[in-house]
């Protein structure tokens, strides 16, 4: 499965990455659109996009525009704090550990069907 990965931070982003691929996963990750852009272009497929709490609202909505347009089916998990999600289905970011675990059970077994994925949070 390839996981793209996006964050505003990057000490943020290298260490879901690299979480991510210890677990088998062929990970893209991306700081900004324009890389989002790099990863659409160089081809393949992306299953599931993962949209960090770190980014802005705008940040989001436009790396969503960005994926939708390439990779329609492609879930997009959106991570969040503190302000309303962009998506309708959103995981709350409420601990690193926490986190961790929702995004590993949203990505073992992704729902079918669905473009968007809502994964409760792990409570630790």
């Amino acid at each position: 499965m390839r996981i793209l990965n996006t964050s505003a931070d990057c000490e943020l982003l290298t260490l879901r990455s690299e979480y991510l691929w210890t677990l088998g996963f062929d990970v893209e990750s991306a700081l900004a659109n324009a890389e989002v852009l790099d990863v659409v272009g160089n081809g393949g497929s992306v299953e599931l996009a993962v949209l960090c709490y770190t980014l802005s609202r705008d940040q989001k909505v436009s790396m969503m525009e960005i994926i939708r347009k390439s990779f329609p089916s492609t879930q997009i998990l959106e991570l969040y704090l503190a302000e309303a999600p962009v998506t309708s289905d959103a995981i709350e970011a409420s601990g690193f550990r926490c986190m961790m675990k929702s995004l590993a059970a949203c990505v073992a077994e992704p729902p079918l069907g669905s473009a968007l994925t809502t994964v409760p949070v792990a409570r630790c």
